[in-house]
């Protein structure tokens, strides 16, 4: 019940910062805690603030207790399509789709992919860099996060993105191709480049050569 102290109890599918994430069959659910280090397969119970959230509620100032451990969550394999359904809020999901861009920030990375029709954003949490082209196919496992606006009185979602707890949980399915827009570009760059060199050079040794014919005339 929002607002009242409320008891919930479930394995560890992920942690990030004081954010604990915990699932269990009926689905996944946010703990806020401070202090408190866990790792996936961890089981807990946790008392706490029920606040509302959007596609459910949000434990917060929660005092969390280890009950025992146990085998980390399996993740769901889902569709772009079902992550925007929000049925997998809070949950470990599987996902594979196009790596369009990267960017690397003071501690994670950050990742635009499209799948099935859909673009959406994966933060990777390491400072270390990724060894990913874009263009290649990946399948990343991670924490699915939806964003939604409220609309004449109904939800409706218009983003998610993909926690994704380090770099081992990034598996290049398909490599970039060899030949993408950004290498093709690259290289007319360097090849135009270049032929302006040539024909700077050419008709450099011309002039010379020109030069030196006038004065022999002479």
């Amino acid at each position: 019940i929002n607002g009242n102290r409320t008891h919930v109890s479930g394995v560890v599918s992920m942690q990030h910062g004081s954010a604990i994430y915990i699932q269990d069959a009926t689905g996944g659910l946010q703990v806020n805690a401070r202090n408190l280090q866990v790792k996936p397969g961890d089981v807990v119970s946790a008392v706490g603030y029920a606040t509302p959230g959007i596609w459910g509620p949000t434990l917060t100032e929660a005092q969390v207790r280890k009950t025992g451990a146990g085998a980390a969550p399996r993740p769901e394999p889902i569709t772009a399509e079902q992550a925007m359904s929000g049925k997998f809020e809070h949950r470990l999901v599987q996902i594979e789709a196009r790596v369009l861009s990267q960017s690397a920030g003071s501690k994670q990375h950050q990742l635009v992919l499209h799948s099935g029709g859909h673009t959406f954003e994966a933060e990777v949490l390491q400072r270390a860099p990724l060894s990913l082209a874009e263009g290649s196919v990946v399948k990343l496992t991670g924490l699915c996060k939806v964003q939604s606006v409220l609309s004449a009185a109904t939800l409706v979602p218009t983003a998610f993105r993909i926690l994704v707890p380090d770099a081992s949980h990034v598996e290049v399915v398909h490599a970039a191709p060899m030949w993408n827009a950004r290498n093709a570009t690259l290289l007319f760059g360097t090849t135009a480049c270049i032929t302006l060199l040539v024909l700077a050079w050419v008709w450099a040794l011309r002039r010379r050569v020109t030069m030196q014919t006038h004065e022999i005339v002479e």
